[in-house]
């Protein structure tokens, strides 16, 4: 069930993504959803119109588990050594893939460590076996890039990612 408080940590979630991707079409474009989806949810008196199921969609993309007041997490050695190094490419912005067995803290750690991050700077991907084009078009879904019905090649996806990038760099070069 969905509470308030999910509903609220939900539509913190968006306006935290509307900073880090510059606006509110970028996350609708994100989310696969229309702009007039994203101004009724974030309006309080309007929640009731959206059941649970769709609540639950939308935290799912923003990588928002409902069930993660249940969970506690354990400063352990792995979760010391991710967070570090997550830290060490986020300083030196870089992408990187992390692969590990089940179990070892990967997503607690990854979702703690982007819920911290107050930078806007920071994606979460998660992947399983993808080739080259995948990857871009997850990458450009991440970062509200909205792309058209036809089929678009790699270069040009790769193009408007740079894209993105350049103009996240120089916002925060202004401010």
């Amino acid at each position: 069930m969905i509470t308030t408080k999910h509903k609220h940590d939900i539509v913190s979630l968006i306006e935290r993504e509307s900073s880090n991707l510059g606006s509110y079409t970028k996350v609708a474009a994100k989310l696969g959803v229309s702009n007039a989806y994203i101004t009724e949810i974030r309006k309080p008196e309007r929640w009731f119109k959206f059941p649970d199921k769709a609540w639950s969609d939308i935290a799912g993309m923003l990588n928002y588990r409902v069930d993660s007041e249940k969970w506690q997490i354990a400063d352990i050695t792995n979760f010391q050594w991710l967070t570090a190094a997550l830290e060490n490419a986020k300083q030196d912005s870089m992408c990187i893939g992390i692969s590990e067995k089940a179990g070892s803290g990967k997503t607690k750690s990854l979702e703690s460590f982007l819920k911290n991050d107050t930078t806007s700077g920071v994606f979460l991907i998660r992947c399983e076996a993808w080739g080259y084009r995948v990857f871009l078009e997850k990458v450009c879904r991440e970062v509200g890039i909205k792309l058209s019905e036809k089929r678009h090649t790699c270069e040009d996806m790769l193009e408007q990612i740079i894209a993105f990038f350049a103009s996240v760099l120089r916002q925060q070069n202004l401010s």
